[in-house]
């Protein structure tokens, strides 16, 4: 999912093929930009626009379908921070739900949403954080979901590697919420030295590895201050 001036993904050349991959992008666009709210289990947090283009066979007949959709203003904001008892976008609590042990272990993951800063949900409120009975039937759900969305990506086009690719950014950006831990568990500032954080060297180290990046030029990145 994109924000603003993302590129427009085409879909289909005939009808039936046209419908199947729009349901199959809908869901997609779903997983990675929707999220529960204090008034909606399923709100969208982003816009959409879908075209569809007909173009005319022989004799006036219908021919070509095609259809392209524009996703745009994602709530990027979200995946820091939310209101209590909100979720971040359901992709990550899908993920940590419906990978295998070893699937999560492969990514440095925790078996539930606890286990990262950025998929914890905060204190409870009306729309039922902290109800298990809720969270019970939200993972469930999450399961489910994380099958479908497999499934869809799949009918898209996309090999195993791609998908592999998309887990690996997802873990990355978890891992990197826990690199920093609160500004409660930081040491004194004076015993950081340049430091604005002291991170957390095996979250720092598996976003790397996902990112395929050089551990110490993330660490650079992350808490070197710049002027």
């Amino acid at each position: 999912v994109g924000g603003s001036g993302a590129p427009e993904a085409g879909l289909g050349s005939s009808e039936g093929g046209v419908e199947r991959d729009v349901l199959a992008m809908g869901l997609v666009l779903e997983s990675f930009g929707n999220a529960r709210t204090a008034r909606n289990g399923n709100s969208s947090r982003f816009g959409k626009l879908l075209r569809l283009r007909l173009r005319a066979g022989a004799q006036h007949a219908v021919g070509e379908l095609a259809a392209q959709t524009t996703t745009y203003l994602l709530e990027t904001s979200r995946v820091a921070g939310r209101a209590p008892g909100e979720r971040s976008f359901h992709v990550f609590y899908e993920l940590l739900a419906g990978l295998s042990y070893e699937g999560r272990t492969s990514l440095g993951l925790a078996a539930a949403a606890s286990g990262h800063t950025l998929a914890r949900i905060s204190d409870a409120s009306p729309s039922g954080a902290g109800n298990p009975g809720l969270e019970a039937e939200e993972r469930r759900r999450d399961i489910e979901r994380f099958g479908e969305l497999r499934a869809a990506l799949s009918g898209l086009g996309l090999k195993a590697e791609d998908e592999t690719g998309i887990w690996e950014v997802l873990a990355a950006i978890l891992h990197l919420g826990d690199a920093i831990p609160s500004e409660e568990d930081q040491p004194p500032e004076e015993a950081r030295g340049d430091a604005p954080f002291v991170v957390s060297e095996r979250s720092l180290g598996w976003a790397a590895r996902m990112l395929g990046l050089d551990v110490d030029a993330l660490r650079k990145v992350l808490t070197k201050k710049r002027i």
